[in-house]
């Protein structure tokens, strides 16, 4: 008889219509965002899935939980990760057989989408996208390096028939969430919204943030969760400096109100992004932790 015990909980998810615009606390609209809070809380908890009740597939289709849990995955692994180039990323972990302890992030993406992971890297490989011109866009505001268009150094490669291949394999009424995100060009809409979710442009820390230094150690606190990884990055320079020289240990905790703590961020140069970092993971070793964020650089 197994020792295993299995419990079942229904997430009810009620937001402020206010906190839902282009300039609000998520800086989108549900379902979109519906999943954010929750995939950042459950990153570290290592026996914790989420799954759409079976009476729910059944009465509206798996739709809206696609969207939600794929907008999710994006903001994990280009936030999360600090992956520019997801599909790279994406790849690396598919030759890896996308397995488990390799790094907190990736263990709850697997957790959220299973083996469907996949098609994201088709998803990303079969057109340009602009998620991949906001996390360069990231990134450039600490680079100093123009972030080009997607559509500049775009190939296409097998992707096409990659995506074929996957659709032939999942039919969409088997309701599965990467046939969900292949069907149609972006029948989940997701691109133009996670770039909304992604970026934010404003630059007033002194009434939207609270920022506390501890040599090595930063807490920043924000007042929504819209463009905080932009805002991270565009502090970067203020945050390594310091008395003694830049710091190459330096860790960031970011925090946002309503939401609680996102984790302990540390900076790669040789990357130019932020990278969430857990001491307490299962391979706790910080290079292959960097290694693994490393998978999703640019060339």
């Amino acid at each position: 008889m197994s020792n295993e015990v299995k419990l079942d909980w229904v997430f009810r998810n009620r937001k402020d219509q206010s906190q839902e615009s282009k300039e609000g606390f998520w800086g989108d609209y549900s379902p979109w965002t519906s999943m954010l809070a929750l995939a950042w809380a459950t990153v570290d908890m290592r026996d914790f899935t989420v799954r759409p009740r079976a009476a729910q597939v059944q009465s509206n289709g798996i739709h809206f939980h696609a969207i939600a849990t794929w907008g999710a995955v994006v903001h994990l692994l280009g936030l999360g990760l600090g992956w520019t180039d997801l599909r790279a990323g994406l790849e690396k972990w598919r030759l890896e057989n996308y397995a488990l302890g390799l790094h907190p992030i990736l263990d709850s993406v697997k957790r959220l989408v299973g083996d469907d992971i996949e098609a994201l890297e088709i998803y990303i490989g079969v057109a340009p996208r602009s998620i991949i011109q906001a996390v360069r866009e990231i990134q450039a505001a600490v680079s100093g390096v123009p972030a080009l268009e997607p559509l500049q150094d775009f190939s296409q490669g097998d992707y096409a028939e990659k995506k074929q291949s996957w659709l032939r394999r999942h039919p969409l009424q088997q309701n599965g969430l990467g046939s969900a995100l292949l069907n149609s060009g972006d029948g989940l809409h997701l691109d133009g919204h996670m770039h909304s979710t992604l970026l934010e442009r404003g630059n007033d820390f002194e009434r939207t943030q609270v920022r506390q230094d501890f040599g090595t150690h930063s807490i920043i606190t924000i007042t929504k969760y819209h463009g905080w990884g932009y805002r991270l990055a565009v502090q970067t320079a203020t945050l390594l400096e310091s008395p003694l020289g830049n710091y190459s240990n330096k860790s960031v905790e970011v925090k946002v109100q309503q939401i609680g703590s996102l984790g302990t961020f540390v900076f790669d140069p040789q990357t130019s992004r932020w990278f969430r970092y857990s001491s307490d993971y299962i391979t706790a070793d910080f290079t292959r932790q960097i290694n693994i964020h490393r998978w999703g650089a640019n060339k």
